[in-house]
């Protein structure tokens, strides 16, 4: 009889076990997916931002954006330029460009 309980014993903590570790292994990968796609959004937020506001507002006061922004006093960096420095500032992993037609 006690040998009955303990095997069923055994068996229930075995399940109990793998109920919590299976869901626990899930969310694990659904939070790395979750950063990744925050992480991609607010990068592509920042570049939008950057291209439709304050490009536009440096405009009105004739600052354009321009590759070599550092030599001039008049300029500013490109969109892609300034996601790139953005991701210069993070220290846990790296935020770069991609493109389907690269330059």
């Amino acid at each position: 009889m006690r040998d009955r309980i303990g095997l069923k014993a055994s068996v229930l903590g075995a399940i109990v076990v793998m109920a919590i570790a299976i869901p626990l292994a899930y969310a694990a990968e659904f939070s790395r997916d979750a950063a990744a796609k925050y992480i991609l959004a607010t990068a592509k937020a920042f570049r939008t931002v950057y291209s439709k506001q304050i490009i536009a507002q440096a405009a009105k006061s004739n600052v354009k954006p321009d590759e070599n922004w550092t030599k001039d006093d008049h300029a500013i960096m490109l969109p892609a330029q300034f996601l790139k420095a953005a991701g210069s500032e993070l220290n846990d992993f790296e935020l770069g460009l991609i493109g389907l037609t690269p330059i």
